[in-house]
């Protein structure tokens, strides 16, 4: 808009000959909403994202980082994937890394992105707890809330003996499903939730989550506001979301103000991992069904990856932020 009333009106010498030095200049803007493919499923970090060697990426899913993208050798690219960063020169590869890693030079694209979910994350994890439904998924009451005691057991079934566990952990029959519950560190402690399945509750906490081997989480979204470098982690076999081909349900979301870990072994279907800080995961990851990261430090995923596209509607409840884009 330039108008004399912002002192920035449009000047024109011919409109002097008529007595007239300046005029009002008003265009209409139409915006619309997009998100981006690199954030419904793929590896997105602010920093250095690392993937290593013998990974293999499926039609459809996103590597991008916002310093640069690096890569040894044996990497497969299936025509429709992208490897995006601000400037692809500062792809960091061998001296043979084209020919050695197929597809690769045709997924290459310039980008970069405001990583503005993860700006939102903290007033996400917040509202869980205020009885603001915006953000809760679908399979949990915006009325329904529960301050987690390790003496109790709301999930049992009647008549189930109580589980003898150690006091420093979770079993699913802590929680009370469709509800958020909340458990209370100090902001220094830590808890380990045992091996089981998990589904259909929202947990927030301030402590350290370690996910024993054998955890699996189903319609879960996991929450903490730690921010250590491995403020969730797991030693190995740690299951985000129900390995059922991309149906509708059974995804679940990993949100932490600091950093994700897990030694070997994790497997992601229909799953999220948001993080502040780094996401790390060693060998042998298998996402080949819906997977989608997104770090503000950088991710590490090592080798021996099988990472695909969530073709059907397996994604539905991840969390995502709207772009703009200036269409008039």
């Amino acid at each position: 808009m330039m108008e004399e009333a912002r002192d920035n009106a449009s000047r024109n010498f011919l409109l002097r000959l008529v007595g007239r030095d300046t005029f009002d200049v008003r265009v209409e803007s139409v915006y619309s909403t997009y998100y981006p493919g690199c954030f419904t499923e793929g590896f997105v970090a602010e920093g250095v994202v690392d993937v290593q060697s013998n990974n293999n990426f499926s039609n459809g899913f996103c590597i991008h980082s916002n310093e640069y993208v690096s890569m040894n050798h044996n990497n497969y690219f299936e025509p429709g994937t992208v490897v995006s960063m601000p400037n692809i020169d500062d792809l960091d590869i061998p001296r043979s890394g084209f020919e050695k890693n197929d597809g690769l030079q045709t997924a290459l694209r310039n980008g970069k992105y405001r990583l503005r979910l993860l700006n939102q994350l903290p007033d996400i994890i917040d509202s869980f707890w205020t009885a603001e439904a915006e953000h809760l998924p679908p399979y949990v009451s915006p009325s329904y809330y529960y301050d987690i005691d390790l003496r109790e057991f709301p999930g049992l079934p009647p008549g189930e003996p109580e589980p003898k566990g150690n006091t420093n952990s979770l079993n699913s029959y802590h929680f009370k499903q469709n509800a958020v519950n909340r458990m209370i560190c100090g902001g220094s402690g830590s808890i380990t939730m045992d091996a089981g399945l998990y589904s259909e509750f929202v947990f927030i906490s301030d402590c350290e989550i370690k996910f024993s081997n054998g955890v699996v989480l189903e319609d879960v979204v996991i929450a903490t506001t730690h921010e250590g470098a491995t403020s969730l982690n797991s030693p190995q076999g740690l299951q985000i979301g129900r390995d059922d081909d991309c149906t509708e349900g059974g995804g679940a979301s990993l949100m932490t103000l600091g950093g994700f870990k897990v030694a070997s072994s994790l497997s992601v279907y229909n799953g999220q991992v948001l993080a502040m800080g780094d996401i790390t995961f060693s060998a042998n990851a298998d996402g080949v069904k819906g997977a989608s990261f997104i770090s503000y430090g950088q991710i590490d995923g090592t080798s021996n990856m099988d990472m695909g596209f969530c073709r059907n509607s397996g994604m539905e409840n991840a969390y995502r932020a709207p772009y703009f884009r200036m269409v008039n």
